[in-house]
């Protein structure tokens, strides 16, 4: 096996630089426009037609079975 250079030795092998699009383009401002949309709580209306819609699967499934 070939011995590496000790003249690089220790360097790293790959490009390290830019490790993200923020560091490769700092003046974009495409960042700013993504919004972190927080889920809802749910409301009683919400968990009702879960309920009714697992009565109503259970359902057709005692049918079908």
């Amino acid at each position: 096996m070939k011995k590496a250079n000790p003249k690089f030795e220790g360097w790293p092998t790959t490009r390290c630089y830019p490790r993200s699009l923020d560091e490769a383009f700092p003046q974009d401002r495409l960042g700013e426009w993504w919004i972190a949309h927080k889920r809802p709580a749910p409301t009683i209306n919400d968990i009702v037609l879960y309920v009714l819609t697992l009565l109503v699967v259970g359902i057709l499934v005692k049918l079908v079975v």
